[in-house]
């Protein structure tokens, strides 16, 4: 399981065109957006709580573990074919790969 932080605005990419991004945090659940990576669908919102999980494609599961503060610290777990990067992270890739 990769184990990320995340505050509010934040979000995590996953394989090539999913994204999820975190949109409020109350006392012991969070609201997620569900984004395709390009912006060519209208995002889906989903609530979680500590500890519940949400199922996305090809067998990639993200799990709420923590909220502390300002942070949520959610788990991921995917087949390793399935890249998992923080939002930030995949940007730099993809600056990378088009400089290149």
């Amino acid at each position: 399981m990769l184990i990320l932080t995340r505050r509010v605005g934040e979000a995590l990419v996953i394989g090539e065109g999913l994204k999820v991004e975190l949109i409020e945090i109350k006392a012991n659940s969070v609201r997620l957006a569900i984004h395709d990576n390009k912006g060519a669908c209208k995002p889906i919102f989903v609530n979680r709580d500590v500890s519940q999980a949400l199922i996305l494609v090809d067998d990639v599961v993200i799990h709420i573990l923590e909220i502390n503060g300002r942070q949520v610290r959610m788990g991921t777990n995917a087949p390793k074919s399935i890249s998992i990067h923080r939002e930030e992270i995949y940007k730099k890739i993809l600056a990378e790969r088009s400089a290149a």
